[in-house]
């Protein structure tokens, strides 16, 4: 535990960062006027090497209020493994992400916290994402708000957005279930959408909802470069592109199976999923 939460806490804004010191820092003086203790702001750094003078500023900011953590790993993780982090690291009831170049909106989250007081048993929500001023929108969407419960349509929310910035999840809840630790076994498989293997069995296991609450703001995206992207090595290739796919497959399997076993206990059908 990073922090003790204040009683009004619901949730932790969490920044998952590497190497983008100078546009998190921007943000982060730009929030400061901002911050609430409903929503306190959770920086984990997953072992920066460059800007390591803005990390340092945005520690000093951190130690200096009430309401702002920083947090910096020992060693890089990967993204998977700063994700994997927060269930450890966040002590509120729920948590968001966010990427280190995008914006939250703490008027929206203050606007959401009511309903996830009265809706503790909700694991996941997938709520809408603006865009900053001036930025062309890329991963912009916009929701109906929806109720899912538990098992039901689960992959209308769990294959939502593969971006990961505006995902709320409920940690102890999560944790309850195993699903955390599940996606720490099968990482390697999840290791570019690990939130998207997270999204699946959470709809699986527990209730989830779309927003059409804008709580995240687009940033301007910062893109691989062209050397990091081969015929089969890189996020982007068309072989990791496919492994990416099996690895969903797998991920439904699991919760199909999941559900199967919640409702009385029935045995998972395998010949109709794989013939479906």
């Amino acid at each position: 535990m990073i922090f003790k939460p204040k009683k009004e806490s619901i949730g932790t804004i969490c920044f998952l960062t590497y190497n983008r010191g100078n546009i998190l820092l921007k943000t982060i003086k730009e929030l400061m006027p901002q911050i609430r203790a409903s929503w306190p702001i959770l920086i984990v750094d997953n072992a920066s090497s460059r800007y390591l003078e803005e990390y340092e500023e945005i520690k000093s900011l951190a130690t200096n209020s009430e309401s702002l953590f920083y947090y910096r790993h020992k060693e890089n993780g990967l993204f998977e493994g700063n994700l994997l982090s927060l269930f450890n690291l966040v002590p509120t009831q729920f948590f968001i992400v966010v990427s280190d170049e995008d914006m939250p909106s703490i008027k929206a989250l203050d606007e959401l916290a009511p309903f996830l007081r009265e809706n503790l048993d909700i694991g996941g929500v997938r709520t809408s994402l603006g865009t900053m001023p001036g930025v062309q929108p890329g991963q912009a969407h916009s929701f109906e708000t929806t109720v899912f419960e538990k098992g039901k349509d689960f992959t209308k929310f769990g294959l939502t957005g593969n971006y990961i910035t505006g995902q709320i999840y409920n940690a102890p809840l999560l944790n309850e279930f195993k699903i955390p630790q599940r996606l720490k076994q099968n990482v390697h498989a999840n290791q570019f959408y690990p939130h998207l293997y997270l999204n699946i069995l959470t709809a699986a296991n527990t209730k989830t909802m779309v927003s059409s609450a804008v709580a995240c703001l687009e940033g301007e995206t910062v893109s691989y470069r062209p050397e990091e992207i081969t015929d089969y090595f890189g996020p982007f290739s068309y072989g990791v592109r496919v492994d990416q796919f099996i690895a969903l497959r797998n991920a439904i399997f699991e919760g199909y199976a999941d559900i199967q076993k919640s409702s009385k206990h029935k045995e998972f059908d395998i010949t109709g999923f794989y013939n479906s």
